[in-house]
């Protein structure tokens, strides 16, 4: 009887320690890479309690010529994490990205405005790791992201010697 107790607690202890080593764990890496004349800030919002507010967890800068790189990691859903963990409870709803000077927003909720830093399809992927369930995007910022893109602050932008830079709005 021992020996068949002991067999048994040794049956639970090995289910119970592969199940907590999951393999329905996906990785995803997104590197945001500026090669923009400027630094560039990114400043991600989420909805909490029915407020829209900062979410110092997506909120970075990312300086000249440099990598900002964010992990994202889903369990259970059999897929690699999206931009921003977008479907996720805790994902951003979203994104204020600027130069000093200019500033586009993305959202989530692709029917009320611009989305394709939500979008996976407008990152490259750069390598894919299947056994390790593990990829890598790179999304890369240039000047162009910001033609059309609307004046942070139309008064404080504007010079009298011609074009705005970033000196001068800060």
């Amino acid at each position: 009887m021992k020996k068949l107790s002991a067999l048994f607690i040794a049956a639970i202890i090995a289910m119970t320690q592969s199940s907590c080593d999951s393999d329905d764990v996906y990785h995803s890496f997104y590197h945001y890479r500026n090669e923009c004349s400027t630094d560039i800030r990114l400043t991600s919002y989420r909805y909490r309690n029915g407020e829209l507010l900062e979410d110092p967890d997506y909120t970075f800068v990312i300086p000249c010529g440099e990598t900002h790189t964010l992990r994202f990691d889903t369990e259970g859903n059999g897929s690699y994490p999206y931009p921003f963990m977008w479907t996720s409870p805790t994902g951003a709803d979203y994104v204020r990205v600027t130069n000093g000077i200019k500033q586009f927003i993305n959202t989530r909720h692709s029917f009320t405005g611009e989305d394709k830093l939500f979008r996976e399809e407008s990152y490259e992927i750069l390598k894919t790791a299947p056994k390790d369930r593990t990829r890598t995007y790179q999304y890369v910022f240039t000047d162009k992201d910001f033609d059309g893109a609307e004046l942070v602050d139309p008064v404080l932008c504007t010079s009298s010697d011609g074009p705005a830079t970033p000196k001068s709005c800060n």
